[in-house]
């Protein structure tokens, strides 16, 4: 199990990129997974084989109209327990003594 985080921006398209960032989003949405959208990324709960097709989608819907993408992918893997979207966030909380907007 990880959770995998994708910030994908495509390039010389303007200052506002959501409509393109929607359309990944989209593709996210569709695959079932567990996903949390951020400010500036989208957290996504599976395993890998699960999640790296997700992100191929995302590329080839954005291809269509966009010739040059920036992506970004970091994952948290662990073979040890199983992590999801919140734990993270929760265990910092614990920590500090209060919630944490997230």
């Amino acid at each position: 199990m990880m959770i995998a985080e994708l910030s994908i921006t495509p390039i010389g398209k303007g200052e506002s990129v959501s409509i393109w960032v929607s359309r990944a989003i989209e593709v996210i949405e569709r695959s079932g997974l567990k996903f949390q959208v951020g400010p500036l990324s989208t957290s996504i709960e599976g395993d890998w084989e699960q999640i790296a097709p997700v992100i191929g989608q995302c590329l080839r819907v954005l291809s269509r109209d966009c010739r040059r993408i920036q992506f970004s992918v970091r994952a948290d893997y662990r073979t040890t327990s199983d992590c999801h979207l919140g734990d993270p966030v929760r265990s910092v909380a614990r920590v500090v003594g209060h919630p944490i907007p997230c």
